[in-house]
């Protein structure tokens, strides 16, 4: 109703007139050279709702045709490319090769939840305080699973969670306070996936906990205390 959507407004005008010079949009691709960008399609229309979200300008085919032009200096090797979208439109783009996964994928659980009620856990961007804290904090493991306040499960650092139970593979709800990865999405798309809320403290009691994000798809993972 218009009460809520003029609410809404002046929320994100807070938002964004608060944190406006703190923050890019961002975006981390993987390209390869027989494939170019993966999921693409997905990662455009999550940069665009949230340039939305923030009043953020955007062009997506300016993005499209910066991104083409760019893989053209990608050669033969699978890259890692590092979208940037300030909230003037400005597109900035940077490459490194898509270094292997460890094989001993080491995780652990955060000592202290995330709070659900930060849009910026919603989307994804240059603001990542809370993530380089926590990762910070536990520098003996490769990543650290999250949850929050009524203790569910949310996401990685880095990643997606998905937990197996049988047959059936569940990754929680985005509104338990978590970013909805491309690779997430695509695997919900797909039917591959199915959302439920997940206790944290309930881990393990599941046939296989493992992660997903668009860079290296499955990550298997050691859960270490």
């Amino acid at each position: 109703d218009s009460v809520s959507e003029y609410q809404e407004c002046i929320t994100k005008t807070k938002v964004v007139s608060d944190r406006s010079d703190e923050f890019k949009l961002l975006e981390t691709l993987r390209w390869t050279p027989d494939d170019g960008y993966y999921l693409i399609d997905y990662h455009l229309a999550r940069l665009e709702a949230s340039a939305r979200h923030f009043l953020f300008d955007i062009d997506i085919v300016a993005v499209k045709g910066e991104l083409n032009k760019f893989a053209r200096t990608l050669g033969k090797t699978t890259h890692r490319v590092r979208l940037q979208l300030s909230k003037s439109g400005d597109i900035a783009l940077s490459k490194n090769p898509l270094a292997t996964t460890p094989e001993n994928y080491r995780v652990s659980i955060a000592t202290t939840p995330i709070d659900s009620e930060d849009k910026f856990m919603y989307h994804k961007t240059t603001r990542r305080d809370v993530y380089e804290e926590i990762l910070a904090a536990q520098q003996s493991v490769d990543d650290v699973l999250l949850f929050n306040c009524r203790r569910e499960a949310t996401e990685s650092c880095i990643a997606n969670l998905v937990v197996v139970a049988g047959d059936q593979h569940f990754t929680p709800p985005i509104e338990c306070g978590l970013l909805n990865g491309t690779y997430r999405q695509s695997m919900l798309d797909q039917g591959k996936l199915r959302e439920r809320v997940i206790s944290i403290d309930s881990l393990a009691d599941y046939d296989e906990v493992y992660l997903i994000n668009s860079l290296r798809g499955k990550i298997a993972i050691e859960l270490v205390s």
